[in-house]
């Protein structure tokens, strides 16, 4: 921001008011004859090869630190996983005022499992139902509802659980209101992630939702 008439640059103390001194701005206005200089240097400087190869650089160096985080746990299982474990639990046990917060946060929202536990009749009954006395050539035709069918949503509600889980831990917002780094939120989704394949969840929930539906969200919140 330049206000052309006084020729007084006020980046500077806008940034500072925003919380983002130092950053530079990407618009610059010619008012008139005296500010039009201002604006070639900043076009020359903004479009020369050395100032985008720098760009490109520290964007690509960015990218590189973000793979690193989400791989590093992949890359060497062995010698990082037990330190990695430690420091989970480490800095779980010190926020351990946050964990009622934490554990409701990982649980997703009670409409999506009821959304998500609308079965419908059994596709034998419904073509049953379709060849009988009292058929209606002639009736309105009625829209019906298609909701997953009953063995397929054990295994939906898992997937469902898994994305929550990892949506909800990739929020800062959340790791910073729970005090905890926001890397080790998402250890802390790879880690029940894991662990609910290793006890077979999905092919629990299965069992569980052949046998009743609503005990679908209580099996998950006893696995947190």
């Amino acid at each position: 921001m330049r206000v052309f008439s006084t020729q007084q640059n006020l980046d500077e103390s806008v940034q500072q008011l925003m919380g983002k001194p130092g950053l530079h701005w990407g618009t610059l206005q010619a008012l008139d004859k005296h500010s039009l200089q201002r604006l070639v240097e900043w076009l020359t400087q903004a479009t020369s090869p050395q100032q985008r190869l720098a760009r490109l650089t520290s964007l690509r160096e960015q990218h590189q630190q973000r793979v690193r985080e989400t791989l590093i746990g992949w890359i060497n299982p062995v010698e990082t996983e037990s330190a990695s474990n430690e420091s989970v639990i480490r800095q779980l046990q010190a926020q351990a005022a946050k964990h009622g917060e934490l554990l409701d946060g990982l649980l997703p929202p009670m409409r999506i499992f009821e959304s998500l536990l609308r079965i419908q009749q059994p596709r034998e009954e419904q073509v049953s139902g379709l060849f009988n006395e009292e058929i209606d050539l002639f009736a309105e035709v009625r829209d019906t509802m298609h909701s997953p069918e009953s063995q397929e949503t054990g295994y939906q509600a898992h997937k469902m659980w898994i994305n929550h889980v990892r949506q909800w831990c990739r929020d800062e917002n959340n790791a910073r209101r729970l005090r905890l780094d926001p890397r080790t939120l998402r250890q802390v989704a790879d880690i029940l992630v894991t662990t609910s394949y290793r006890l077979e969840m999905p092919q629990r929930l299965q069992r569980i939702m052949q046998r009743e539906k609503r005990l679908c969200r209580a099996a998950i919140r006893r696995y947190r």
